[in-house]
């Protein structure tokens, strides 16, 4: 997709999960992938989108709270500055079904739980 030639190198140890993008989500429900994304919202009301076009919209929490602490301070610094938007390429697994919602005031369907950050992309305003 779009994002192929990145710029970072994917850890061996993520040689055997698939790579996939936004609207490949619901085919790997609760399945470890590595996800390429857009990242994008405003004030408290952020989530995941795709990066090509795509005509789903799934309603994604990118979900960091468990590997937050872990993650690397360079990527926290990218995450936490001033963006449009930001590329993100990260490990995981998608959740959808809670009946109580994810994200801010629960206002999203499902989620991408993050087990490991592997790039972030600021797109300027």
């Amino acid at each position: 997709f779009a994002c192929s030639n990145e710029t970072f190198k994917i850890p061996s140890k993520y040689n055997n999960l698939q790579r996939i993008g936004y609207c490949d989500l619901p085919n790997y429900k609760d399945k470890e992938v590595i996800l390429t994304a857009t990242y994008e919202g405003m004030q408290e009301y952020w989530s995941l989108g795709s990066v090509e076009h795509c005509e789903q919209d799934l309603s994604v929490d990118f979900d960091t709270r468990e590997y937050y602490n872990n993650m690397p301070e360079q990527l926290k610094r990218k995450l936490n500055s001033k963006a449009k938007y930001y590329i993100v390429t990260a490990v995981g697994s998608y959740e959808k079904g809670n009946q109580n919602g994810y994200g801010h005031l629960n206002h999203l369907k499902s989620r991408f739980i993050v087990t490991d950050l592997l790039e972030v992309k600021v797109v300027s305003r």
